[in-house]
């Protein structure tokens, strides 16, 4: 479950800011790498380092095809439904086949290629 931040979190991501007066939130990203710490950028280009009375931050989002050992997903390449194993390197995973006539066969594949079913 989101958080919600009274003051701007130092931790990376993209989050919802709910600005008094405003009827709907508005996605901003927090990156103290390339912002400095305490400031977040808005879609529209604003750069904000502070929130007044009443305002906050829901965040992060997760990242919604998020890879981690056990998930499913299917591999695009070949359409075969995977297992993830565990990651190598940056940019890969180990995976096993949970179906079809290969079931059990490991193979690596890049994380790109790997998406929700």
């Amino acid at each position: 479950m989101m958080q919600r931040h009274y003051k701007i979190p130092c931790e990376p991501g993209l989050y919802w800011y709910y600005e008094t007066g405003c009827s709907a939130p508005e996605a901003v990203n927090i990156s103290p790498e390339k912002y400095g710490d305490g400031k977040f950028r808005g879609f529209n280009g604003r750069l904000q380092g502070w929130l007044q009375d009443g305002e906050f931050l829901v965040g992060p989002q997760p990242t919604p095809n998020a890879l981690y050992p056990g998930a499913n997903r299917l591999f695009t390449k070949s359409g075969n439904k995977v297992r993830l194993v565990a990651p190598i390197g940056d940019d890969s995973w180990r995976v096993e086949r949970v179906d079809g006539a290969s079931v059990g066969k490991q193979m690596i594949c890049p994380s790109r290629a790997l998406v929700e079913y």
